[in-house]
């Protein structure tokens, strides 16, 4: 009302305003499901504002604690009348790691995640005979109205990755979903435009930033030191007319470059992660000149 009041150049008055209030008592819910851990103040809230607003894109950051959260909002929509629910997630992983979450989650309040959730990934079975199908939206985006006419909730986990028309296609076949979350750590990369995010689940919600996870400790420091490696010129001529394929094998099988990469490696302290793309040609070299120059590290 306040935007189209400023866009029409409306003058209005407030009266009795308070902050927006999402009734859902998210820490009477974690006590009674007895988690093992004790939710962080907006991981209540974010349960609070998907459950109450029906509707939402919550964006919460890696690390944040996604999974809890959407543990809490499953739970309480399954206790309060909801029959069957899907989670879709864009990853087999992801599926596998919500799978073991919600064991974890389970531990103290003796839901059995064997019995009430069900995957679907790969040669899977697509028929659903649980609570909570937990599926990659993949498997089942090609599904006729009929498959999806049985759920009558949906979240979407790191929902800015799914394709549009596939999300599409899932979202708009869910006949009988009046509960629709995604959840997401950014929209700044997504493949789907936010407007459409928000066209197919609700309003978007900025639960936390990683900046205020880390000033509040939650989160570890982050200092970021990129290196730029120089080549001598007579090398930069002979590898300018290469292929990108080419260009590869020569950075991949370069011996000055991948001994400073392992010198690195080796000097940093603490533990040390060295991400490749190649594993045959880069990966296992790099780990064998590693492993011969550790001196008695692990």
């Amino acid at each position: 009302i306040k935007t189209i009041c400023k866009n029409s150049n409306y003058t209005y008055e407030v009266i009795d305003e308070d902050k927006e209030v999402y009734p859902i008592d998210t820490k009477n819910l974690a006590k009674a499901l007895s988690l093992p851990l004790e939710p962080r103040d907006y991981q209540y809230l974010a349960a609070s504002v998907g459950l109450t607003r029906k509707r939402s894109v919550l964006i919460s950051p890696t690390a944040s604690g996604k999974s809890l959260i959407i543990y809490m909002m499953i739970r309480h929509l399954l206790n309060t009348g909801k029959k069957r629910g899907l989670l879709i997630v864009p990853t087999i992983n992801l599926v596998t790691q919500m799978y073991s979450d919600f064991k974890q989650y389970s531990v103290h309040n003796g839901w059995n995640v064997e019995s009430h959730c069900q995957k679907i990934y790969g040669g899977e079975s697509k028929i659903p005979d649980s609570d909570l199908v937990i599926s990659t939206w993949q498997s089942i985006f090609d599904m006729p109205k009929k498959y999806f006419a049985q759920f009558d909730f949906i979240i979407g986990d790191e929902a800015h990755t799914f394709k549009a028309k596939s999300l599409t296609s899932i979202m708009t076949k869910l006949i009988n979903c009046d509960v629709r979350i995604g959840t997401t750590g950014t929209l700044d990369d997504s493949k789907v435009n936010k407007l459409v995010l928000e066209g197919l689940f609700g309003p978007v919600f900025k639960v936390i930033s990683t900046k205020q996870l880390i000033e509040r400790k939650q989160l570890a420091n982050l200092s970021i030191k990129c290196i730029v490696l120089k080549y001598p010129e007579t090398v930069c001529k002979a590898v300018k007319g290469f292929t990108y394929q080419d260009e590869m094998h020569f950075l991949t099988q370069n011996a000055e470059r991948n001994k400073f990469i392992v010198d690195l490696a080796l000097n940093l302290k603490g533990n040390s992660l060295v991400l490749f793309t190649y594993v045959e040609k880069h990966g296992k070299l790099l780990y064998e000149w590693i492993e011969q120059n550790c001196k008695g590290r692990k």
